[in-house]
């Protein structure tokens, strides 16, 4: 084989391997906050269960942490708490659980993780949620 065959040939796979990771990272960089929270909205109900919070992330496949009880004296001091989404519930808020997901921001440069805290009452109901977009560096 010539020598320009075997330097074409390995760009042309290249070229296919970059054009496929580059494919399957757009479909996870296409994702916003906003098209986060739509889902929620369409997929969570309000009140819902713990385990329906959970069904709800293991079937989109976003990570997230065990249920966390909620330990300070004084949750309004949480600058969470200070979101009009929050405040007016944060004497209800017992525990949490937090999912996040990763590298779904717009630009391969400047990834951007979106956090989403889902909050529950002493019954273990959700009484609210928040969904952040947090810019990484490169």
């Amino acid at each position: 084989m010539s020598r320009n065959f075997k330097y074409t040939a390995l760009c042309v796979s290249i070229f296919l391997f970059v054009l496929t990771v580059g494919t399957w990272i757009k479909v996870r960089l296409d994702l916003t906050d906003g098209e986060v929270e739509q889902l929620i909205k369409s997929e969570v109900p309000d009140g819902a269960s713990k385990s329906q919070v959970r069904a709800f992330l293991d079937a989109h496949q976003i990570g997230y942490s065990d249920y966390v009880r909620y330990r300070q004296t004084n949750p309004k001091q949480d600058t969470d708490f200070q979101s009009e989404k929050l405040k007016d519930k944060a004497h209800l808020i017992e525990g949490y659980i937090f999912a996040d997901i990763r590298s779904c921001g717009r630009w391969t440069f400047f990834m951007c993780d979106i956090y989403i805290t889902f909050y529950f009452d002493a019954g273990g109901n959700m009484v609210a949620y928040q969904v952040k977009a947090v810019q990484d560096g490169p």
